[in-house]
């Protein structure tokens, strides 16, 4: 079975809906859609409604053009007032035969 990858990139002018498929070690484009960005500016949304639309036909498109219905992927969104900060947890984990549990990643 093929991996279908699925990629979204918000930008002020533009919304890019990209969908590959991973066929023996090697990411082929099989999907594409490009909108004109509407309610964004500077890199913010100042209209959610408008924004909406814009995303909403450029994942049409890919999903017209790839033959998959797309319902998760990885996003993109550039500005000014976008920030990130990393961070590392450490947690004890019992020895029993379930290993990392999603409770042990929590506490982390």
């Amino acid at each position: 079975m093929e991996e279908i990858i699925f990629g979204l990139d918000i930008g002020t002018t533009k919304v890019c809906a990209l969908v590959g498929a991973v066929r023996d070690q090697q990411l082929q484009i099989i999907g594409l859609g490009i909108e004109p960005s509407r309610g964004l500016k500077k890199g913010m949304v100042v209209d959610v409604n408008e924004a909406s639309i814009a995303i909403a036909k450029a994942i049409e498109a890919a999903e017209q053009t790839s033959g998959y219905n797309l319902s998760e992927g990885l996003v993109s969104m550039a500005g000014e007032h976008i920030s990130a900060t990393n961070n590392r947890g450490v947690v004890a984990i019992g020895r029993n035969s379930s290993g990392v549990v999603p409770q042990d990643i929590d506490r982390a």
